[in-house]
């Protein structure tokens, strides 16, 4: 008898584990996903383009212990500290990974072509998805460059979503998502002065100011714990957004 018990218990339990043991593995090794930014290199490049250009990036980091797979950052909106929108298109775009190459396969066609015809005249664009490594591998994503000469904030996208800005602060919303992770939302708020400090002689471009994670995208979404500027003495420690 209770031989017969064990056998069914230990019958129960290979079955549970057959159902549900990958399951718990995938679960327990996904991939985790960090945002590391600031306000200084490699976070932010000066000059940029121009001598009043400078380029603010983000760090996608994978804590997990699993590749995360064909990851894709993506700009949804961006609105002013009012709350308004403020991109010339009020549609989503897929940002550039920094050290993302060409890819041939897909062209856009400039604003004047000289020959139809001339398949070398269409531009490649920037490969879209990245795999990004485990246990603390990362990629940068350029987010934005702002020209203080014109105060426009000029997006690292595929469309260039851009917009005048002014003295305030601004929130952008952007999407990381991949084939084996659920898609991460986050708001990243920021400031743009745009104006000439003449006590200390410099010029004031911009910053990020914070980034937080939103659990859904509504009227009434629910700001998670913000993560953490990173400092160049430190490894990337942002707050858990699992």
């Amino acid at each position: 008898m209770v031989l017969t018990v064990i056998l069914i218990i230990i019958t129960f339990l290979a079955v549970v584990v057959a159902l549900f043991g990958k399951r718990f593995w995938d679960w327990k090794d996904r991939p985790l996903i960090k945002i590391g930014f600031g306000n200084y290199e490699p976070y932010s490049i000066y000059p940029f383009l121009n001598s009043m250009g400078m380029l603010f990036r983000i760090k996608i980091v994978n804590e997990g212990k699993t590749v995360a797979r064909n990851c894709k950052v993506k700009l949804l909106s961006v609105k002013s500290e009012e709350r308004n929108n403020v991109l010339d298109k009020n549609e989503p775009d897929v940002l550039k990974w920094s050290s993302a190459p060409r890819d041939m396969g897909f062209r856009i066609d400039p604003e004047r072509i000289n020959l139809v015809s001339d398949i070398n005249q269409l531009i490649p664009i920037f490969k879209e998805n990245k795999d990004i490594s485990p246990k603390g591998g990362w990629e940068f994503c350029d987010l934005f460059w702002i020209d203080s000469a014109t105060k426009e904030v000029i997006f690292s996208s595929t469309g260039g979503r851009n917009f005048i800005c002014e003295d305030k602060r601004y929130f952008a919303i952007i999407e990381i998502s991949g084939d084996n992770f659920e898609p991460k939302i986050k708001e990243i708020r920021f400031y743009t002065p745009c104006k000439m400090d003449w006590t200390n002689n410099k010029i004031l471009f911009a910053g990020i100011e914070e980034v937080k994670n939103i659990s859904q995208l509504s009227s009434n979404c629910k700001p998670e714990p913000s993560e953490e500027p990173q400092h160049p003495e430190q490894s990337p420690s942002e707050n858990e957004d699992n």
